[in-house]
């Protein structure tokens, strides 16, 4: 199976064997999330993507109640959520996968060069959007709205971030700031990380949250049209 999996996603295998050749007592906590990483990998390659889901979407939970900083823990956050986008392309949820997919590529760009192509269709769908779009300053996105008399978005519902537990006992906040499309029917797509957050698991929070507001669309001459915006997000301690 090892050969069939992308090489940026083939060392969390190797990890979970080695975990399991040199456990002498009770696996640690980073020992049980590889071997879920493999059992997930295993999943995604037979094409098992709600078996995938399920396996990220239970590995997410427990990492923000204990994951904190750095770089490691960004990358390992950061496959967890690759592994999550690409059963959601499997399972059709194509507007999901791609939120989570863009999060990780801002997260850690170095996702970006990932192989998916062992991943059939949903690894070749998430391989066509590889590129984070180039987001408008926001100063000239308001000079622009106001000559050609371009009515800015509002939001009309908000959905607030529980601040991970993990993030807190590692003494982690700070400031998001995430810029976005606001497609004309008033949801959220597209994001791009300006400012991102010494936790992964904060970022991602954020972000889960951001996915979910909705707003009164940007209206040109009266018709809603597509539009970028900035968002902020603060953690406070």
């Amino acid at each position: 199976m090892l050969n069939r999996l992308p090489l940026l996603l083939v060392f969390i295998v190797a990890i979970a064997s080695a975990a399991h050749a040199q456990r002498t007592g009770p696996p640690t906590t980073a020992q049980l999330w590889a071997a879920k990483l493999d059992d997930s990998s295993a999943a995604l390659a037979k094409g098992e993507h709600q078996k995938a889901l399920k396996i990220s979407e239970r590995l997410i939970r427990e990492m923000v109640d204990e994951l904190g900083p750095g770089n490691a823990a960004t990358k390992f956050f950061g496959l967890v959520l690759s592994h999550k986008a690409i059963a959601l392309a499997g399972l059709g949820r194509k507007d999901e996968a791609l939120w989570f997919w863009q999060t990780v590529i801002s997260l850690y760009p170095g996702f970006a060069k990932s192989e998916l192509s062992t991943f059939g269709e949903a690894g070749a769908f998430l391989d066509r959007h590889r590129e984070l779009r180039t987001p408008i300053p926001a100063a000239e996105r308001k000079a622009l709205e106001k000559a050609t008399s371009i009515k800015p978005p509002s939001i009309v519902k908000r959905v607030t971030p529980v601040f991970p537990a993990g993030a807190q006992h590692f003494g982690v906040d700070g400031l998001l700031i995430v810029n976005v499309v606001i497609n004309a029917d008033g949801t959220l797509s597209s994001p791009v990380i300006l400012k991102s957050l010494p936790a992964p698991t904060l970022s991602y929070v954020a972000l889960d949250a951001i996915r979910k507001w909705r707003f009164a669309p940007a209206l040109e001459n009266g018709k809603p049209i597509a539009t970028q915006f900035e968002l902020t997000i603060n953690f406070k301690l």
